[in-house]
């Protein structure tokens, strides 16, 4: 009889044992799970705000040169018709703007509110015209000249999510590229 009352207490004890080892073992389980997921879920929420800030670079970069391609396209065009080729352009004034659909410079004395500066996004073009139908955007342009004698040096800068800094200052940390481009009066 004592054997078997041995054996009861000794089966019994076991038994509470196991089952409070399977408990350490599932909760040890689900945190594993549970660090697991928020890693992911982690890794993935800073993998696409980077993917977000590369692309917005990348469009800055290229409004920022857009800007730069404008002038030249109005130098061009003012050389094309005989005129001067620096016509229409202004001489150390900042943040003026120029739209792909003008042959001039928009509003000639160039001083403009951080807000006029914005680009709007319209029929897949970016735009300064916020007529609709128009999306705001996140992007302002300005473009700053400097006419040397024969020289014109054009500077487009592009911020988002902040305002117009020094080209000193203008990196993509804070938001903002520029483009510096020399122009001359060739062919005349």
């Amino acid at each position: 009889m004592i054997k078997i009352i041995f054996f009861f207490n000794k089966y019994f004890k076991n038994k509470k044992e196991k089952k409070a080892f399977f408990l350490i073992e599932v909760m040890l389980a689900i945190f594993l799970v549970l660090v697991g997921f928020l890693t992911v879920i982690s890794l993935a929420s800073s993998g696409l705000r980077e993917s977000m800030d590369s692309r917005d670079q990348i469009i800055a970069g290229l409004l920022a040169q857009e800007g730069a391609e404008l002038v030249r396209n109005i130098r061009d065009n003012n050389w094309v018709t005989g005129g001067n080729s620096f016509n229409n352009l202004p001489n150390n004034n900042n943040d003026c703007l120029v739209d792909m659909n003008s042959s001039e410079i928009i509003n000639g004395n160039c001083t403009k509110d951080f807000s006029e500066l914005q680009l709007w996004y319209k029929n897949n073009f970016y735009t300064i015209d916020p007529s609709n139908p128009f999306v705001a955007t996140k992007f302002h342009r300005k473009i700053d000249f400097d006419i040397n004698g024969n020289r014109l040096t054009i500077t487009s800068m592009v911020v988002w999510g902040g305002s117009f800094l020094t080209v000193a200052n203008c990196n993509v940390s804070n938001k903002c590229v520029y483009v510096k481009t020399i122009l001359t009066k060739w062919g005349e």
